[in-house]
């Protein structure tokens, strides 16, 4: 059970994007052994919650909105969870992630794909979410942004949002 006070930031955990997202992320964490988690958008840091109550290892919430940082605190103090959250632009994030996950919107989500899959450690996953189920070329168009070979190795919807799960390379 997660306790989020959303504050003024975005994430309470009962969106259908946040729900795909905590899905996802629950089955890529139970892969790996402590993997590192990044969280673009984190808002509330519900994600980061989560991922810390699932066994990852190190974990930091990106913001571009400075109100969210002191919700991520808070909401990790009520969750004995704790992770860093920060700031700095995604460009300036130092090292290699295993598992990026940013629920954001699908037009925000193609301008950071270089950033998003540059973070990513080799072996590493990206997941996606925030993008309408009548979207269906964004999977496409997110791939073509990167810049480089993505697959898309798992999918789901929920009520009308898409979710996706992406590694390097062929599948």
């Amino acid at each position: 059970l997660i306790r989020i006070d959303p504050g003024e930031s975005f994430g309470t955990g009962t969106h259908p994007t946040t729900r795909l997202s905590l899905g996802l992320l629950e089955e890529v964490v139970a892969r790996r052994k402590a993997p590192s988690v990044l969280d673009v958008g984190c808002g509330s840091g519900v994600l980061c919650v989560a991922a810390r109550l699932l066994g990852a290892g190190e974990i930091l919430g990106v913001e571009v909105d400075e109100a969210s940082l002191d919700e991520c605190a808070r909401n990790a103090l009520i969750n004995e969870a704790q992770f860093r959250a920060s700031l700095v632009p995604l460009a300036e994030i130092e090292g290699a992630w295993d598992i990026v996950v940013a629920n954001i919107l699908p037009h925000i989500l193609i301008a950071l794909a270089p950033a998003l899959v540059a973070r990513m450690a080799p072996g590493g996953t990206l997941l996606l979410s925030g993008v309408p189920t009548r979207d269906e070329t964004f999977p496409q168009r997110f791939g073509d942004a990167a810049g480089t070979s993505l697959s898309l190795v798992g999918a789901r919807t929920l009520d009308e949002w898409w979710a996706g799960v992406f590694t390097l390379g062929a599948p």
